[in-house]
């Protein structure tokens, strides 16, 4: 069966069941209920196989049912905008529309009567704020639909609904541009631009970043306006870039390799071709090779910051630490006051060369963005547990405490908290207290190798053999094939030395 005829169903249900409830409680002739929703679905018609690019038919035009008490069940011929929901509602209830509000009532039209035709306005502006592509816009006019864009577009929509024919000529083309400029200098409203230009703050990010209206915080930098960087033009490319990535997941890589490094030869100024093509070379252990093309796009697309948010987590894993402080301390890319990720891969990288304070500066940063972010507060723990081994000042234990305790309010199951806290009261000499974190960590994880021969240490240092043994062989079984011959020579020492009376 279709997964989109299955969500079809399911909302056919719920309505069902929102009738009934209104009818059992005798408030069926009292309530307005108004369905609608928020976008279609492209599924392949013209290459869009979701939605957020185009602007036909397919994703612009949705249901919209409304009914109220004394509304008469018809349908309206007329177009109609989800800009008339809000002043419908007003009009029901008796309310006064405020005045900047644009759209119209649809009272008249739900007691049967006539509605006035006008004009809709329409706009596709996700990919050009989010990915740096043409912009589109357009209107509709009576039966006719123009659509904005490098590649412009006219359709008649009583004769071609699913817009087929593009019948746009260059005296059409410039009627209708001049047509759709005359609108937006018309209904431009300023306060909507002034509070448009306004900083995100964090809080603000965070909440959108919830609800799935940004991903990245960015905006990048324009490509030049032309047919060239047309979402009709551009989505080709991208959807070539996934047909390569599910070549990839179904075992046919080389394919896949030879379709994303076609795509990032044709489309340099394509994002995704560089980081789906780094993530391919990643995963067949190319490392080096998913490093260069990161290089190469930040080259070609700087101020992208999937590119750049990339390129730094694959310094970070190849250790290349003072790379990842250069990188991120150098940028002037504005995502990077909203991205927590960011500020906690700085702090992993002063972490790991030893400059622990820079280190809790920067997960402080990160968890100031997201207060609720278990890894940078488990990271920030261990970063002053390791300043209290060096300084012995009991102010850094109870930071480590403090953190580590942080971290796992967020999350209860971070093994990575559970381990620190017991790193931490072993270093006080607390060995009690940290056989039992360890014991939590790998009663959570019996595959976290860490913790687990930590746990056999502990107990050792506390002459119970029985239960260090029982950690070493089962670490020895887990991960005895991946140690350096120095670290086989070790834990076998340690376990002849458990077996010892």
């Amino acid at each position: 069966a279709s997964p989109y005829k299955g969500e079809v169903a399911y909302v056919s249900t719920q309505v069902g069941r929102l009738h009934d409830w209104l009818t059992k409680q005798n408030l069926e002739d009292k309530t307005i209920v108004i369905l609608t929703g928020d976008h279609g679905e492209g599924l392949g018609d013209h290459g869009e196989r979701t939605h957020g690019y185009f602007a036909y038919n397919s994703t612009l035009w949705v249901p919209l049912i409304i009914s109220s008490p004394g509304s008469k069940h018809h349908r309206v011929e007329n177009y109609v905008s989800h800009q008339d929901i809000f002043p419908t509602v007003c009009d029901l209830l008796d309310l006064k529309v405020p005045r900047q509000v644009q759209g119209q009532s649809l009272r008249p039209a739900l007691q049967g009567k006539k509605i006035k035709e006008r004009t809709i306005y329409f706009e596709s502006l996700y990919p050009y704020y989010s990915r740096g592509w043409a912009p589109l816009r357009g209107l509709i006019i009576n039966h006719h639909k123009y659509i904005d864009s490098p590649i412009p577009e006219l359709y008649d929509l009583e004769a071609d609904f699913r817009e087929e024919k593009n019948l746009i000529t260059s005296s059409s083309w410039t009627h209708w541009k001049e047509k759709l400029d005359e609108f937006q200098k018309k209904n431009r409203y300023p306060q909507a631009e002034k509070a448009y230009s306004q900083e995100l703050t964090p809080e603000i990010y965070r909440r959108l970043k919830s609800l799935g209206y940004v991903s990245s915080g960015r905006r990048p930098q324009a490509l030049p306006i032309s047919p060239a960087t047309d979402i009709k033009t551009m989505l080709f490319y991208e959807n070539q870039v996934e047909d390569a990535w599910r070549l990839a997941q179904a075992g046919q890589v080389e394919k896949a390799l030879k379709l994303l490094k076609q795509v990032r030869d044709k489309k340099p100024e394509l994002d995704i071709a560089y980081t789906r093509l780094a993530s391919l070379y990643k995963q067949q252990g190319l490392t080096q090779k998913a490093l260069e093309i990161l290089e190469t796009g930040r080259e070609r697309l700087p101020s992208n910051y999937e590119i750049f948010s990339a390129y730094v987590s694959l310094l970070l894993e190849l250790g290349h630490f003072g790379e990842v402080i250069q990188a991120i301390k150098s940028s002037s890319l504005r995502p990077l006051q909203f991205d927590p990720e960011m500020w906690n891969y700085l702090g992993v990288a002063y972490g790991h060369l030893g400059e622990f304070e820079e280190a809790i500066k920067a997960y402080d940063l990160a968890l100031k963005l997201d207060p609720d972010y278990p890894v940078a507060a488990a990271n920030r723990g261990l970063a002053a547990a390791l300043l209290y081994r060096r300084s012995r000042q009991r102010d850094w234990f109870n930071e480590a405490e403090r953190s580590f305790r942080l971290a796992l309010e967020a999350d209860e199951n971070l093994v990575s908290a559970y381990n620190g806290l017991a790193f931490l009261y072993q270093l006080n000499g607390d060995y009690s207290r940290a056989i039992d974190e360890w014991e939590k960590a790998v009663q959570i994880d019996p595959h976290f190798g860490l913790a687990l021969y930590n746990l056999g240490l502990a107990y050792l240092h506390q002459g119970r053999k029985d239960k260090a043994l029982t950690c070493f062989l089962n670490y020895k079984k887990q991960f005895f094939n991946s140690l350096t011959q120095e670290e086989k020579i070790k834990l076998e020492e340690l376990i002849n030395q458990c077996q010892q009376k």
